[in-house]
């Protein structure tokens, strides 16, 4: 299962180091596009804005 998330394990110190010395954001971010499309996630960071217009249109404020 960790192998199928987009970031890394650390389970010691060293291997916190090790991870964060060899962070790649480039390859961050499209481990995290591949993620996201794989299990077709769409967040884009306005879903509480989305869901507040829709509940105040609702109620015909």
């Amino acid at each position: 299962m960790k192998k199928d998330l987009p970031f890394d394990f650390s389970e010691s110190e060293g291997g916190l180091n090790l991870a964060i010395s060899n962070f790649d954001e480039q390859r961050y971010r499209h481990a995290v596009r591949k993620f996201a499309d794989r299990l077709q996630i769409f967040e884009d960071g306005n879903a509480s804005d989305r869901v507040a217009k829709l509940i105040i249109d609702k109620m015909g404020i």
